[in-house]
């Protein structure tokens, strides 16, 4: 990708070169390293979070050198699933590793969740039962359920991401991003399915922009499928919330080009 130096510096004044670099498919450290060969400027994130927020439009005062600038493209993974191919947005060492966790993940069998793994704190059986509390009603049912979990945040963290359980919930934590999952239960139910969940993910930099979901589980037999689609939802909601933030990043970007025009 050619673009001018003006060009790239006034584009980066409304939006984070992370995101950039996804959203036009170029190498993201590459541009780390044009950002600081040229000594382009970028604003500190409380100025861009202002910016995309539409309370304070940056308007780019700075000229500078009216040169091209070749940005590497970025060499995909390749990813022959195209309902994954969101995953481009992670890095590439862990892209292996989440291809490798979601084909576990589709391998889960409801016959034999019977056991839950042997694993050490926090994701122990014992801290995950005392953080996930379902209602008494079938002790069947409740065992499956986080037998279930807890393999699905194992798998999570073996894809270098940390999770924290409390009070029914768990939250994931990316370098730029946060997902909480609730399951929305009270003890005093006597029956576990209906089983609702709801997932809620934001960017730490840019809180108002988030993405919340609410799903139902209906029975025992669909939780597998739930507990599947769950990961892959964790992994997608950060890369929807990076094209939110490029998005209005264009918007307020051609804005200022209409409004100097």
């Amino acid at each position: 990708m050619f673009i001018s130096k003006q060009e790239l510096y006034e584009k980066l004044q409304y939006v984070t070169p992370r995101t950039f670099a996804y959203l036009n498919e170029i190498d993201y450290y590459n541009l780390l390293m044009i950002i600081e060969e040229h000594q382009i400027s970028i604003p500190p994130i409380h100025q861009l979070r202002k910016t995309l927020r539409g309370s304070k439009i940056m308007k780019p005062k700075n000229r500078v050198d009216n040169c091209y600038i070749h940005l590497k493209d970025e060499i995909p993974t390749p990813i022959n699933n195209e309902q994954l191919s969101f995953l481009h947005f992670y890095p590439r060492q862990q892209i292996h590793l989440i291809l490798s966790a979601y084909s576990r993940m589709k391998s889960l069998k409801l016959q034999s969740q019977k056991h839950c793994l042997k694993l050490k704190f926090p994701l122990d059986q014992h801290s995950i039962r005392k953080e996930i509390t379902p209602p008494k009603s079938s002790d069947k049912d409740n065992d499956i359920l986080i037998c279930l979990l807890q393999k699905l945040i194992n798998e999570i963290t073996k894809c270098q991401v940390p999770v924290s359980l409390k009070n029914n919930s768990f939250e994931i934590k990316l370098p730029n991003y946060i997902i909480k999952v609730d399951l929305n239960y009270h003890e005093q139910q006597d029956h576990l399915y209906p089983l609702q969940y709801s997932i809620h993910a934001w960017h730490r930099d840019f809180q108002y922009l988030e993405i919340s979901n609410t799903f139902t589980i209906p029975s025992l037999n669909d939780l597998i499928f739930h507990i599947q689609k769950l990961f892959l939802l964790i992994f997608q909601l950060p890369e929807h919330l990076a094209r939110q933030e490029y998005s209005l990043s264009q918007y307020y970007f051609y804005s200022q080009c209409h409004t100097k025009n």
